[in-house]
């Protein structure tokens, strides 16, 4: 799944196979298939995830196109070589950067995307499907495939929303610009409320007095006073954690751990740099189809040999008679599996009983009515 997921991202960064005509200051421009090419090699040379190298492959395009526009109105027919100076064309470049139609032609080719948006239009697609996986048959291919971009995510679609969120990047040049303004906005509400208290200040007071008269502008600046009345989240740790996939961990708990994916492995992984955790699993016990049946296999890529397995062979919560028919089943699943020994009996022996299928209401009910004390037990 990663190399599809891969290949899902690299191929929503598309080339023309015709020109695409695009309009500038009533000019006609071209897009085509070599200047996008080049555009996307120095993007995806940056190797920076998708949306982060957008910036990259928009400079590109638009130098491209500047340099086409130059040689549309610039040309010196006379002698050769180009009119416009250096700020001539500096001038069309930041004019192109806000340009509509250009900006579309540019999204088109290389859009900004969401984890969810890759990942929907993916599994909606057998088209998609078939270009990022070529190696899967048809009836795999059907078998991811959902029947529309609005079907809603699984827990085991978890992993993949995240390693897309990896190979995508998060782009927060608009967030962190709009907290610069948010922050501007309120040092001038404060230094205009100092300013107020300044103007409003005694005028008649002696002069030998004015120094003993500390005022609010005299304890305190605007920027202090901004940030005294800054809204501030209290949340908790976990709610913090939650809303940030950047979050780390000093250390680990994972219940149930043989029914991770290996994706999912690859998820947990990323949060918890130092490798410090505590698995707690039985592979005999594994029911989900990804899995693992080895924990070696598991943790090889990402600690080596550096892991530690304690089994756990005394058993608090199930009875021995219980236990008795588990490790014959146990037996058959992993021959190698030591069974725990339980510390407890129950008084009460396992049994059973073969009916036919017409007999099994019946059979069930006088169970039931001999365990209450309706009949006789059979």
């Amino acid at each position: 799944m990663l190399d599809i997921l891969k290949k899902a991202v690299r191929d929503r960064q598309d080339v023309p196979s015709k020109p695409v005509p695009v309009t500038f200051d009533t000019y006609r421009l071209t897009l085509d298939r070599t200047m996008v090419t080049r555009a996307r090699g120095r993007a995806r040379s940056s190797r920076r995830p998708h949306n982060l190298a957008r910036p990259v492959f928009v400079s590109g395009v638009i130098e491209a196109l500047a340099d086409q526009m130059a040689e549309l109105i610039g040309a010196d027919l006379v002698n050769g070589g180009n009119l416009l100076s250096r700020d001539d064309i500096d001038d069309i470049r930041s004019e192109m950067r806000s340009d509509s139609d250009i900006l579309a032609a540019i999204d088109s080719l290389w859009p900004t995307l969401s984890p969810q948006r890759v990942l929907s239009d993916l599994l909606a697609s057998k088209k998609r499907l078939a270009t990022a996986a070529p190696n899967l048959t048809d009836s795999q291919i059907d078998a991811l495939l959902r029947p529309g971009p609005h079907v809603g995510f699984s827990a085991a679609d978890a992993p993949l929303l995240d390693e897309l969120a990896e190979l995508l990047g998060i782009d927060d040049a608009a967030e962190r610009e709009g907290a610069a303004k948010r922050w501007r906005r309120q040092i001038a509400d404060a230094q205009g409320a100092l300013d107020i208290l300044t103007g409003s200040a005694p005028q008649d007071l002696e002069d030998e007095l004015d120094p003993e008269l500390l005022m609010a502008y005299d304890l305190i600046d605007a920027s202090q006073l901004a940030e005294r009345q800054d809204m501030k989240l209290h949340r908790t740790t976990a709610e913090r954690a939650a809303g940030d996939r950047t979050w780390t961990y000093g250390h680990m708990i994972v219940d149930e751990a043989q029914e991770l994916s290996d994706m999912a492995w690859r998820m947990l992984m990323r949060r918890i740099p130092n490798r410090w955790m505590t698995l707690v699993g039985d592979t005999a016990q594994t029911g989900d189809p990804a899995g693992t049946s080895s924990w070696q296999t598991i943790l090889e890529p990402y600690v080596k040999n550096r892991w530690r397995k304690a089994e756990l062979t005394v058993n608090y919560r199930t009875p021995a008679e219980i236990m008795r028919i588990a490790h014959d089943v146990l037996a058959e699943i992993d021959p190698e599996q030591v069974p725990p020994r339980s510390v407890r009996d129950s008084g009460f022996e396992p049994w059973a009983r073969q009916v036919d299928q017409d007999q099994l209401v019946a059979a069930v009910r006088d169970v039931v009515d001999a365990e209450i004390g309706l009949g006789p037990p059979r």
